[in-house]
């Protein structure tokens, strides 16, 4: 069957849509009628004549646009040098800034709640995520890149000097990986998708660490666990070496 062309209505105007209102109420035309003549949606003007397509005015921001943007550049910068800032101590932020700026706002004593705060995060693209410690001194040599380069080129070194080139089931490779134990860690701030962790000056005191080797030719020897304790559990120390 051949297609049926069904012909656009033209756009009504705002004078259109008052005119056809006063006309309805008059009684003049009903609504299906005025709908039809100033080609307008039924349902459009039935809410028109109803009063419910009045657009709501929400309530105002506390901060303004360009404020929150320059809270979040700054939340971002913090977590991306390792620096992440948590929850409440955005809304200590907030508070500070607000009181000494005399803002009207409705925080109770300038102090934002959590609602402000996860809408906040909402319109800014910001989410919360665990934060893992890092010492200072990681931090530094795993952001240099001279310092990596010149770990592979001692590696190299060391092997050509061992005579290893040819002798892969001699090389293991030992990673570290520490797993914090301390429950109450608080969650960190970033942008959507960023890694978020946390500077510490001395390593963290609550901390399992582990060393998983591996050689070359793929056969893994068992993981070699740490746990800085001065005293264990008795299930702890079966099998274990003090």
């Amino acid at each position: 069957m051949p297609r049926t062309y069904v012909p656009k209505l033209k756009k009504y105007t705002a004078k259109d849509l008052e005119e056809a209102i006063n006309l309805v109420k008059q009684g003049k035309l009903g609504v299906r009628e005025a709908a039809r003549q100033f080609r307008i949606d039924k349902s459009k003007l039935s809410r028109s004549l109803n009063n419910k397509n009045k657009s709501k005015q929400g309530r105002k921001q506390a901060l303004s646009v360009d404020q929150e943007a320059d809270l979040t550049q700054k939340i971002t910068v913090m977590a991306k040098w390792g620096f992440a800032v948590s929850k409440e101590e955005i809304k200590r932020v907030v508070q500070t800034y607000v009181n000494e700026n005399n803002l009207k706002t409705v925080f109770n004593n300038g102090k934002p709640g959590d609602d402000w705060f996860r809408t906040f995060c909402k319109r800014n693209g910001l989410s919360q995520k665990k934060m893992e410690q890092l010492e200072k001194c990681r931090r530094t040599a795993t952001s240099d890149p001279f310092i990596i380069y010149s770990f592979y080129d001692k590696l190299g070194e060391t092997i050509k000097k061992l005579g290893l080139q040819d002798k892969p089931s001699h090389i293991f490779n030992l990673d570290e990986t520490s797993f914090n134990l301390d429950p109450g860690r608080v969650k960190g701030v970033s942008a959507i998708g960023q890694r978020v962790h946390r500077v510490s000056k001395v390593p963290e005191m609550k901390m399992l660490q582990q060393w998983p080797a591996f050689r070359q030719t793929e056969i893994s020897l068992p993981p070699l666990i740490y746990i800085s304790r001065t005293k264990f559990m008795e299930h702890l120390e079966r099998n274990a070496r003090h």
